[in-house]
């Protein structure tokens, strides 16, 4: 459930125009790249799991991403260590200024929480 949600939050934060739907906008947020990033730490997961499920779509939310992502398709090559390593160290030093961020988002978020439950009931 984690890598469905981690790869479908990539997929909105570049969202691109859509003119059937167009009040759907890209979302950018550092919660998600932090609650995400939570599991690309874990590393009582498997390196594929973590590097390919939860460190690739944040760097394909990220502004400023450790690596490109989508280069990589073998589990076995030993790049992926090293992407995974090179995100590790990303991920600490952003750590501070996400936390920040996503304070700061904390009521657009809630805002749109309360708007989804209000279209849903």
């Amino acid at each position: 459930m984690a890598a469905e949600t981690s790869f479908v939050t990539a997929q909105l934060a570049n969202l691109k125009e859509n003119v059937y739907a167009p009040q759907l906008k890209p979302l950018h947020t550092a919660t998600a790249i932090l609650a995400i990033g939570r599991w690309a730490m874990d590393r009582d997961l498997p390196l594929w799991d973590r590097f390919a499920s939860f460190a690739e779509p944040i760097c394909r939310i990220a502004n400023d991403p450790p690596f490109q992502p989508g280069q990589i398709r073998d589990p076995n090559d030993a790049e992926v260590a090293k992407r995974l390593l090179a995100f590790e160290h990303w991920f600490a030093s952003q750590r501070s200024s996400l936390e920040q961020q996503a304070a700061s988002e904390k009521p657009h978020l809630q805002s749109l929480a309360e708007e989804l439950s209000q279209k849903i009931q």
